[in-house]
């Protein structure tokens, strides 16, 4: 964490010039505002017996927070921020060259095929209790690396009075303001102790939770850095710009989502996204996570960090419409999961049938309901309920146009549909 004397990023500004000399510097500048932040230097420069004549600036001022995101390695600068106060607001660092030898991670990393793993059950009766499944236990701790994971807060109800009290070392991935005003709602990083109430409770779900997709979950990372490294790499990826240059929070931690751009880095694809598993301040040796079905998913580092190729290179990460496509692919994924999970629990218990709808079944179910204008996830499942009900289709029925001339609701729509294949059947 920051020190409570270091103003928050908001409030830093970095500004590339040189003084009195050929070598240029990097200005470190604790004001509310570019121009303050100017005028500020120029004080700080008289203090210090330099002519403001010899300041020469070679780009305008930048926030701290846009300039840590422009590339890989500028953690670097990190080093100064605990020196500045409101009332010693300028410190002079001497960067490295904007463009680094990064290596080529894409290349190397591979996705191990899903396990299903499994959740853990109250284990009534059975000492010592498990605090992981098997294959969870010999991913996180079958290597001398440590293990952190990645939670939500806001998906979580008092997570960081839990974690307080949970005795492993925590710290929040939100800094400065950010962290008091949205700590309750923010990715917490923690490291690890295979043999904690916490890991049993990450992988323990009853039925009731099981069923409703309830639990606390993670991103699960195994790194040989220390949480503080650890910490300060995954700060580079909280917020990202997009094409249009507006800052979006990127919600790395959400696994399911993650896992889709892994599988685009080895297919080749947002090369530029490798950082996530090495850059200058850590390295990620796996990623892994828990869905909610109980499968267990690792992306690794097939190479060790000597190893991997270097390019010289310092593009920004951009969330681009190609990032968002990969992730409403692998959200219509995740839904055509749960549905099938669904209609397949309807066929069971409310027929004799043994034949249970594959995955490309509902597909074309989710398909035909997209064709009939539903996008919500409700509508398309009591859509497809319905048609699952009557295999010979209703598009040209009297009463499906009758109802599509009302100009429903599509949430209205779809259960009136439902009632009225129910009613038939």
């Amino acid at each position: 964490m920051q020190p409570n004397h270091v103003p928050n990023e908001g409030s830093i500004w970095i500004i590339d010039c040189s003084i009195q000399s050929a070598r240029e510097n990097t200005a470190v500048v604790v004001a509310s505002r570019p121009s303050e932040a100017l005028d500020v230097l120029r004080r700080w420069c008289a203090t210090q017996s330099i002519a403001v004549g010899t300041i020469q600036l070679t780009r305008p001022p930048v926030a701290l927070r846009d300039w840590l995101q422009t590339g890989y390695g500028n953690w670097d600068l990190l080093a100064v921020l605990s020196e500045l106060h409101p009332q010693d607001p300028v410190r002079l660092a001497y960067v490295e060259p904007p463009v680094h030898k990064s290596p080529q991670i894409a290349s190397a990393v591979h996705i191990d095929p899903p396990i299903e793993a499994g959740f853990l059950d109250a284990q009534f009766g059975i000492h010592p209790k498990k605090t992981a499944p098997d294959a969870v236990h010999s991913t996180l701790w079958g290597s001398s690396s440590g293990c952190f994971v990645v939670l939500d807060a806001a998906r979580e109800q008092n997570l960081p009075e839990r974690l307080a009290d949970s005795g492993l070392r925590h710290t929040c991935l939100f800094e400065g303001q950010a962290s008091e005003d949205l700590g309750a709602a923010a990715p917490w990083l923690v490291e690890l102790a295979s043999e904690t109430a916490l890991v049993r409770e990450l992988f323990t779900r009853t039925p009731n939770e099981f069923a409703a997709e309830r639990g606390l979950t993670g991103l699960f990372l195994c790194s040989d850095n220390d949480l503080t490294e650890v910490k300060a790499h995954l700060r580079q990826f909280i917020r990202l710009k997009d094409e249009a240059g507006n800052w979006v929070y990127f919600r790395f931690w959400e696994g399911l989502y993650l896992f889709g751009l892994f599988e685009a880095l080895t297919r080749g694809e947002l090369a530029e996204f490798g950082r996530l598993f090495v850059s200058r301040q850590a390295m990620i040796a796996s990623f892994s996570f828990m869905d909610s079905s109980g499968s267990w998913h690792v992306a690794r580092l097939s190479a060790p960090r000597e190893a991997l190729p270097v390019t010289e290179g310092n593009s920004a990460l951009i969330v681009t419409e190609q990032l968002r496509q990969i992730f409403r692919s692998q959200r219509e994924r995740r839904f055509v999961r749960r549905l099938r999970l669904h209609l397949n629990e309807i066929l069971s218990t409310e027929t004799t049938s043994l034949t249970f709808l594959t995955e490309a079944e509902v597909i074309n179910l989710v398909r035909e309901a997209r064709q009939c204008g539903l996008t919500l996830e409700r509508s398309v499942a009591d859509y497809a309920q319905a048609r699952m009900m009557t295999p010979q289709g209703f598009a040209r029925a009297p009463w499906f146009a009758a109802l599509q001339r009302k100009n429903l609701h599509q949430l209205d729509f779809a259960q009136a549909v439902l009632e009225h294949c129910g009613a038939a059947c």
